[in-house]
């Protein structure tokens, strides 16, 4: 019986500690990649607001099925579609100006994230895509833990997918 309650303690012990050092953690977590594209920002946006295209160059959308598209190219627009897993996911246009796009992107059905992408002209012939990701996350441990650890997955997809948008604004200009 000893065992049994020094293991309780214990537990109960833990469980606060991880709890205090989570209530350190911020609320919600933002993941962001960049890529320079040699195009105009018209160009681009024109791109970016085409949200029947992303499945050619964004990876979130890469083993998409049963993709379905509304009010393409203008605020309000939404892409939804199902992943391998069978997963719910949307995207929809909220914000729609002359330096980028915002969107609320829905993963497996889950709770509504802020994405976007602003553009930046950095030179006369080139201009900086800046893609963003926030994610509010619950205030139970394992979630502010998991919004800490998965940045550097996340990332690389969005790096991966900027630069296939990229490719595929180079080969548009070129051909």
């Amino acid at each position: 019986m000893r065992i049994l309650k020094a293991i309780a303690i214990a537990f109960v012990g833990l469980s606060t500690v991880l709890l205090a050092i989570s209530s350190l953690l911020p609320g919600s977590v933002m993941n962001s990649r960049s890529v320079m594209v040699a195009a105009p920002p018209d160009t681009i946006l024109a791109e970016l607001r085409d949200l029947p295209s992303w499945p050619t160059w964004n990876l979130l959308l890469q083993d998409a099925s049963q993709v379905h598209t509304t009010k393409s190219g203008a605020k309000g627009a939404t892409l939804r579609w199902h992943d391998a897993r069978g997963g719910d996911n949307a995207i929809r246009l909220t914000e729609d100006g002359p330096d980028g796009i915002v969107t609320e992107l829905r993963l497996n059905a889950g709770a509504p994230m802020e994405s976007g992408f602003s553009l930046d002209r950095r030179f006369p012939d080139s201009v900086q895509v800046h893609w963003y990701v926030i994610e509010e996350l619950a205030w139970y441990p394992w979630e502010k833990f998991y919004g800490m650890m998965s940045g550097g997955m996340k990332e690389e997809a969005m790096r991966q997918s900027l630069i296939r948008l990229r490719d595929r604004l180079h080969r548009r200009r070129r051909g």
